[in-house]
């Protein structure tokens, strides 16, 4: 999303996380974290309707433990509605500042998968006021203040993991794979719903309109 050789400090706040979101960032984390011991990565993950697995947040967890703790981890278990946002934000101590903010949860799907995503980038360096990327940190600070909320729960351990599971607050990557299984059969009959449509409202079929490629930017090496 940036490259985060400008930052000592990054946050992320997402709805959901599964294992192959983590997969597709661990080695820009690791090497993120491992460059100084000043920089830090705060992940704040919801687990609205069991989206995020065990085996993600477990492996979080390692990253930060190979690391000395420089990556903290924290389930915001919002009691009421759904914990949805999608920020990806990045700072340099009193300096530059980049934020990515838009519908891609730290899952494979988003980040690389056949998900239709979008995420607005906003750079510092680009803006005459920068003030409204301190209101989106003032807003991450909050969602992360275990100390006033109680449904911030900070993840230190596999107890607390564990814990999260058995409270059913994260699920497993074998009953995710099952539900998105469910899923993609529901999108086949929906296309077979599609083509019935296009027919009877005398449209041309599916399999007789031209693919337009577009061709997609070329991915930096980033988080």
């Amino acid at each position: 999303i940036f490259d985060t050789s400008r930052f000592n400090y990054v946050k992320i706040v997402v709805a959901w996380i599964r294992r192959t979101g983590v997969q597709v960032i661990s080695q820009r984390l690791r090497e993120f974290l491992s460059y100084s011991p000043d920089n830090w990565v705060d992940v704040t993950f919801g687990c609205g309707f069991g989206g995020t697995s065990s085996e993600a947040v477990r492996d979080l967890l390692k990253i930060g433990e190979e690391c000395d703790g420089q990556l903290r981890l924290r389930a915001y278990l919002q009691p009421r509605g759904t914990f949805h946002p999608k920020i990806y934000y990045a700072q340099q101590t009193d300096g530059d500042i980049a934020v990515a903010i838009g519908s891609s949860n730290l899952t494979g799907a988003a980040l690389m998968g056949d998900n239709s995503e979008s995420l607005l980038l906003l750079d510092s360096n680009d803006l005459n006021d920068d003030t409204p990327l301190h209101d989106i940190d003032d807003y991450i600070d909050y969602l992360n203040d275990e100390d006033s909320l109680e449904y911030v729960i900070r993840v230190q351990n596999e107890q607390s993991i564990e814990q999260l599971k058995k409270k059913k607050f994260l699920s497993s990557e074998k009953k995710l794979r099952k539900a998105a299984k469910r899923t993609k059969n529901r999108s086949n009959r929906g296309r077979s719903r599609i083509s019935s449509l296009r027919t009877i409202l005398g449209l041309p079929s599916l399999s007789s309109l031209s693919l337009i490629h577009i061709s997609e930017p070329t991915r930096q090496e980033a988080i």
